[in-house]
């Protein structure tokens, strides 16, 4: 028998005061909201500043999440825009997601500078993209959200959504090509 109280459960409770029902919706989604935070901000510390600045603005707009069972792809909209503002605020000095991620694979050593040099070049043709464009990617190619979770998340209509990824997969193309 699952005893798990659903999103909608916990938000509710949330929304009455229940600071251990908020907590526990945080801890459920917090490696994918830094996830997506380290994949746009491309640094460690600014994606745990951006979490914990996104975590105060749900907490103070629980009541507004209009749909209790799209909790997480609001939550994580919220995250997605704190981002996107500390991208405005700051120039963001790119470091590798090598850098914070380990490789764990079988592969020889040789192999595995191919890997990271081949993940490094692609990374560098995503920073290059404008954001509305690195967004989508993102959550696609990196996250593994599907179409309409992306629309629900970014706030944009599902063709919007499917056109933008066709549109930064060509740019990432065009930019690994040039580079």
């Amino acid at each position: 028998m699952n005893t798990e109280k659903t999103d909608a459960v916990l938000l509710a409770e949330a929304i009455q005061g229940g600071i251990n029902s908020f907590e526990e919706l945080l801890l459920r989604y917090e490696r994918l909201y830094y996830n997506l935070a380290l994949r746009m901000l491309l640094n460690k510390h600014e994606a745990e500043d951006a979490i914990q600045e996104a975590c105060l603005k749900i907490y103070k707009s629980l009541r507004f999440c209009k749909n209790p069972e799209k909790y997480k792809s609001w939550s994580c909209s919220i995250v997605h825009n704190t981002c996107i503002d500390a991208m405005r605020k700051r120039k963001i000095q790119t470091e590798s997601l090598d850098d914070v991620m380990l490789l764990d694979s079988g592969l020889t050593p040789e192999d595995e500078v191919i890997l990271k040099e081949s993940r490094a070049e692609v990374q560098r043709a995503v920073d290059l993209l404008p954001a509305k464009y690195k967004s989508v990617i993102i959550l696609r190619d990196l996250q593994g959200y599907s179409y309409q979770e992306i629309s629900e998340t970014l706030g944009i209509k599902l063709g919007a959504v499917k056109s933008r990824i066709l549109r930064a997969r060509m740019m990432v193309k065009n930019n690994i090509e040039l580079s």
